[in-house]
């Protein structure tokens, strides 16, 4: 639903055009485009300069690329923004650099659509806030099905946040 708990809307007379991520985009991590505002993944985000490897430590562009469908989005938070990390197994809850704009209440659709390992059961659920000002690199998740460590259900489609920066996430619960 578009006005879910944890959205951020900016009212018509706020909204700025440079903070906006071309429709389509925003439209397939499954935003909503209104005459009255926008959502933008639970918060408002401003697209940075550049390529989105730019804002990816170099040892990491080649398996940021493979886990993205396409290029992803290289953006700055402009207010808090919650996301949330499934996690179990031989996950764990903290370290990692991947977050998913929305909680996935069955662990079997958050290691479809998130395209999560094997080793991960995604039967934890925690929820982080980054703070504004932080540099996030989005977009849809990457099938791994038929990859090394990857189970045939990981067929990805849903929408990820990746941010460079993992210690930049606050852990709230």
């Amino acid at each position: 639903a578009a006005y879910s708990a944890g959205s951020a809307w900016l009212p018509q007379h706020q909204f700025d055009p440079a903070m906006v991520v071309e429709p389509a985009s925003l439209v397939s991590l499954g935003g909503a485009i209104t005459s009255g505002g926008m959502r933008a993944l639970g918060g408002a985000i401003g697209r940075l300069p550049g390529s989105w490897l730019d804002y990816v430590p170099a040892r990491y562009r080649s398996s940021v690329a493979d886990a993205f469908a396409g290029a992803p989005v290289a953006s700055v938070t402009t207010t808090d923004m919650i996301v949330y990390r499934q996690w179990g197994g031989g996950a764990d809850e903290t370290g990692s650099p991947w977050f998913s704009p929305k909680p996935y209440t069955r662990p079997g659709n958050a290691q479809r659509y998130l395209a999560l390992p094997e080793y991960n059961s995604a039967q934890n659920v925690s929820v982080f806030r980054i703070p504004a000002g932080t540099t996030i690199v989005y977009g849809k998740v990457a099938s791994q099905a038929g990859q090394v460590n990857f189970g045939s259900n990981a067929v990805g489609g849903g929408a990820q946040v990746y941010l460079p920066n993992p210690s930049d996430a606050i852990l709230l619960g």
